[in-house]
C-alpha cells in the first residue's frame, strides 16, 4: 500500500497587527511678541503675545517663528541668541520698513530744562542719574541726529601745544595744561599715517604735563612700522562742560560722569521742549553665537555705543579699524609675527560668531558707536537689502585679521546693500571690510559718503607671498557701486585689495567721485595677487590714478577690459598684465562701460532704494 500523505503543514502564523501610527510631528512653533504684550503670556497668538525679545527667546524652539510687532524694543542687556534652542529661529517683522520694529541699545534723556545762555549759544541740561553705572560720555543722539562731542578750538589747541615735547608719559608743554579735563581723547587725523586716525585719552593732568592712558600711549609712541606719534594731535574731544560753556558750539554736548548730567546746545530751530535725546547704553546689542540658520527679516537694529578708544587701550590703528591693544612687546614689531598683535579687529555692535547660516534680509543698521555687523569664525551667512547708516566704525565686517589660516570665514554673502556714511566717528574705518576669507560675495551694493575706503578685501600686505599661506580666496567683488569715498584720509581706493587673494575676481563695479588725490580707484595694495580685475568702471576721480599698482610686490594681477575717464595709472607691478582697457572722455562712456554702470548698485527690491541718488543721470548732466 502507498505510504500515508505528509501531514498538512500547521497554518501560517497570523500576521502581526499592524504597527501603530507614527505621532504626528509637533505643531510648528510660533510665537508673537508686540510692545503691548506681556510676558506672563503664552506668546502662541497674537492676542497673547508676549513683550519682550528676550522672553521669546527663552521659549524658542528650533525652527519656530517669532512675529514681532512694530514699535521698539529696549534691551536692558544684550540679546543673546545661543545654541540648539534657536537652531532655524525665524525672526520676522510684521511690517518691516515701513513700520519699523526697532531693536534698541538706547535709554531717553529729558526733560531737559535752561541752563545758560553763553555766546549767543543757548544751553540746556537734563540728568542721565536714572542709568546708574552705564552713563557714558561718548554717544548721543538728539531727534535721531549724531550730536558732537565738545571740542577744543585748534587755535587754542595749536597755541597750547607750541613747543611741546613727547615723553613715555604723554606731553610735556612750555605753557599751562590747565583745563584739560581727565577723559579728554588726543585724536592723531593722519599724522602717524596717511590712512588711520588713532586716539588715547588723558590720564591726568599737571601744571604743564599731560599723562596719557596706559597701554594706549606706549603703543601709538611705538606703533608698528615706524607709524609713531610725532607730535601735537590734530584735534582734542571729549573736553567737558567748561570748554562747552565757553567755546562750543550748536549741536555740541558734554556729559559730567561725576553728577550724571547732560549739558546741550541747541542747534537752529530745536529748543528743550522740543528736543528728543537717546543716550546707548549697551555696547552689544545683539549676539547670535554657537549656532545656524537664525534669520531676521524686517529689523532696525539702533542705538549701541562702543567705550574702549576712551579707556586704557585706546584705539591704536594700524588699518581699517583693526588696532594694537594690550601690553605684549610684538604690538610693535612690523613683520608677520607681530602683524597678529595690531590687527586686533574692532567689535560689532551686532555680533555672529561661531556660526552658520545666519541671514539678515532688510534690516537696518544706524546710530550704532562700534562696527554696525561683524562676523567672526562663519560660514554661509548672508546680509541682503539691508542699509548700514550712521555707523562709527565699518559698516560691516567679515574674518579674521589676525589668522591668517582660520578654520571658517566660508561663503558669506553681502547683497543689494546700502553701505552710506559707516567711519562716522573712526575715519579709518571701511564701508566693508572684509579680512582673510574664502569665497565671500560682494554683489550688488552701493557703498558711498566715506572718509576712507567704500570696499576692503584681505590683509597682510607682502608678509604672506605663497598662494597657499592664508585662507583668502574664491572672494568675489561685482556689480557694485563704491563712490564718493577718501573724504578725509588718503592712501586708499575705491575698491581695495591686499594680499594673495587665489582665483577672486572683482568685475562690473562702478568707482566714482574719489576726493583726497593719493593713490587710486582700483588700489590692489603690496602682496596683492592672484586676482582678476576686470569690466570696471572709473569715473570722476580728480587727479587720482584709475589704477594703482605701485610696487613690484604686487604680483599677478591680471588687468582686463576695464574702463576710465582717465588716463593716469600706475602699474610697477610683477606679471600684471593690462589687456583691452579703455579711455574715454569725462561724460561720454562708450555703449559697453554705460552698460556696466547702469547695471551697478542695488536694485529696486531694496526697501532703502529710494536713499541713493540716481548717479548714473547725474554723471551724465554734469558733462
Amino acid at each position: 500500500a502507498p505510504p500515508p500523505p505528509h501531514p498538512a503543514p500547521p497554518p501560517p502564523h497570523p500576521a502581526p497587527p499592524p504597527p501603530h501610527p507614527a505621532p504626528p510631528p509637533p505643531p510648528p512653533c510660533t510665537l508673537y511678541v508686540a510692545p503691548t504684550g506681556s510676558d506672563s503670556n503664552n506668546g502662541k497668538t497674537d492676542k497673547t503675545a508676549l513683550k519682550t525679545l528676550g522672553k521669546a527667546v527663552s521659549l524658542a524652539t528650533p525652527h519656530c517663528s517669532v512675529y514681532v510687532a512694530p514699535g521698539t524694543y529696549m534691551q536692558p542687556t544684550t540679546l543673546l541668541l545661543s545654541g540648539a534652542n534657536v537652531v532655524g529661529v525665524k525672526f520676522i517683522a510684521t511690517q518691516g520698513p515701513e513700520k519699523p520694529t526697532i531693536i534698541s541699545g538706547g535709554g531717553e534723556l529729558g526733560p531737559f530744562e535752561f541752563s545758560m545762555t553763553q555766546n549767543g549759544n543757548t544751553i540746556v541740561q537734563t540728568s542721565a542719574a536714572q542709568f546708574g553705572a552705564s552713563v557714558q560720555d561718548r554717544h548721543l543722539y538728539i531727534n535721531g541726529q549724531r550730536a558732537i562731542r565738545s571740542r577744543l578750538d585748534t587755535t587754542i589747541l595749536s597755541r597750547m601745544f607750541k613747543g611741546s615735547k613727547i615723553t613715555p608719559t604723554g606731553y610735556e608743554l612750555e605753557g599751562s595744561a590747565g583745563g584739560i579735563p581727565t577723559g579728554a581723547e588726543l585724536v592723531y587725523s593722519q599724522t602717524t599715517s596717511p590712512w588711520t586716525e588713532p586716539r588715547c585719552a588723558v590720564l591726568s593732568v599737571g601744571a604743564k604735563n599731560i599723562t596719557m592712558k596706559q597701554p594706549c600711549w606706549n603703543n601709538l609712541r611705538e606703533k608698528a612700522c615706524g607709524q609713531v606719534v610725532k607730535g601735537p594731535p590734530s584735534y582734542m574731544e571729549n573736553m567737558g562742560k567748561n570748554y562747552l560753556f565757553e567755546i562750543g558750539v550748536p549741536g555740541e554736548f558734554a556729559i559730567d560722569l561725576a553728577t550724571r548730567q547732560v549739558f546741550y546746545i541747541l542747534r537752529p530751530g530745536e529748543t528743550a521742549a522740543t528736543i528728543k535725546a537717546t543716550m546707548p547704553l549697551l555696547e552689544v546689542l545683539m549676539e547670535v553665537q554657537e549656532t545656524s540658520g537664525v534669520s531676521f527679516q524686517g529689523f532696525s537694529f539702533q542705538y549701541a555705543t562702543w567705550l574702549r578708544p576712551g579707556q586704557n587701550d585706546g584705539y591704536v590703528e594700524q588699518q581699517t579699524g583693526c588696532c594694537a591693544v594690550g601690553t605684549n612687546p610684538e604690538n610693535h614689531d612690523c613683520s608677520a609675527k607681530g602683524m597678529a598683535y595690531w590687527s586686533v579687529k574692532s567689535p560689532g555692535n551686532v555680533r555672529v560668531t561661531n556660526s552658520s547660516q545666519v541671514s539678515f534680509k532688510n534690516c537696518e543698521f544706524t546710530r550704532l558707536g562700534g562696527v554696525g555687523l561683524d562676523f567672526t569664525n562663519t560660514n554661509n551667512c548672508a546680509v541682503d537689502s539691508c542699509y548700514f547708516h550712521d555707523i562709527s566704525g565699518s559698516g560691516i565686517q567679515i574674518g579674521s585679521f589676525q589668522n591668517p589660516l582660520p578654520r571658517s570665514d566660508i561663503n558669506n554673502s553681502v547683497t543689494n546693500t546700502i553701505v552710506n556714511k559707516a567711519g562716522a566717528e573712526f575715519s579709518g574705518a571701511a564701508g566693508i571690510n572684509v579680512g582673510y576669507t574664502t569665497g565671500t560675495k560682494l554683489v550688488q551694493n552701493d557703498v558711498s559718503n566715506m572718509t576712507y575706503v567704500p570696499i576692503t578685501v584681505g590683509w597682510g600686505w607682502s608678509r604672506f607671498e605663497c598662494w597657499n599661506c592664508t585662507n583668502a580666496k574664491n572672494n568675489l567683488i561685482a556689480y557694485n557701486r563704491a563712490h564718493d569715498y577718501k573724504q578725509t584720509l588718503n592712501d586708499g581706493g575705491g575698491i581695495y585689495m591686499l594680499a594673495p587673494q587665489n582665483n577672486s575676481l572683482i568685475h562690473d563695479n562702478w568707482v566714482f567721485n574719489q576726493h583726497t588725490a593719493s593713490s587710486g580707484a582700483l588700489y590692489p595694495d603690496e602682496g596683492s595677487a592672484y586676482s582678476t580685475w576686470s569690466h570696471n568702471v572709473v569715473t570722476n576721480i580728480g587727479k587720482s590714478e584709475w589704477l594703482h599698482l605701485w610696487t613690484s610686490s604686487i604680483h599677478n594681477v591680471k588687468i582686463e577690459d576695464n574702463f576710465a575717464d582717465t588716463k593716469t595709472f600706475l602699474n610697477k607691478g610683477t606679471n600684471c598684465p593690462m589687456i583691452n582697457n579703455t579711455i574715454f572722455a569725462p561724460g561720454k562712456p562708450p555703449a559697453a562701460a554705460l552698460k556696466i554702470m547702469n547695471a551697478s548698485g542695488v536694485q529696486t527690491t531694496n526697501p532703502w532704494y529710494h536713499t541713493v541718488a540716481p548717479a548714473l543721470e547725474l554723471y551724465l548732466e554734469s558733462h
